[in-house]
């Protein structure tokens, strides 16, 4: 014997409004913690997960100057000039392979690995930041290190500005 059972349309209704509304709420907290974050992670779950390799390259040329990356020892320090490069680069490849984004914190060294940690120190305001090298650069006597222009502008170098460089290791 069958029974069929009415369902009235308004209680079909409820019930995928309840489930939609709990998926909803589940979706807006973290995963791991089941808590709501205060700030968001914008970073891809690559990058919050997986560190990239370290890549110090072949020896390169430009301008008739050859270039030969190396793998400094954690620590190593340079000091010199620092400049930066904007806007007019984004999108473009950097020697990584990934788009120049000038609003990210990262920067170019002519030797050090791509993907590695710097510390850049502005020498006249003692003020530092954390930036990843992800291009090769800067190719101007007596540079040694090119900014995007959020990390220029957090160290506050409007052009040229003298730094402390400091290798962290990987990024």
């Amino acid at each position: 014997m069958n029974i069929l059972i009415k369902i009235p349309n308004y209680v079909r209704l409820l019930a995928v409004s309840s489930l939609l509304l709990l998926s909803l709420t589940h979706c807006s907290y973290n995963n791991k913690t089941g808590i709501e974050p205060d700030v968001e992670d914008t970073r891809s779950s690559d990058e919050q997960h997986t560190p990239k390799p370290l890549i110090a390259g072949k020896p390169y040329r430009i301008r008739g100057r050859w270039y030969h990356p190396e793998q400094p020892d954690i620590g190593a320090v340079q000091t010199g000039i620092a400049s930066y490069y904007g806007k007019r680069f984004a999108g473009r490849k950097t020697a990584s392979g990934e788009p120049f984004n000038p609003a990210a914190l990262t920067a170019a060294h002519k030797t050090w690995p791509l993907n590695s940690r710097v510390r850049v120190t502005r020498l006249s305001t003692r003020r530092s930041i954390e930036v990843v090298v992800n291009d090769r650069g800067p190719f101007v006597k007596g540079r040694i290190i090119d900014l995007s222009t959020a990390a220029a502008r957090a160290l506050g170098i409007k052009g040229l500005g003298k730094v402390k460089v400091e290798y962290l290791g990987a990024g």
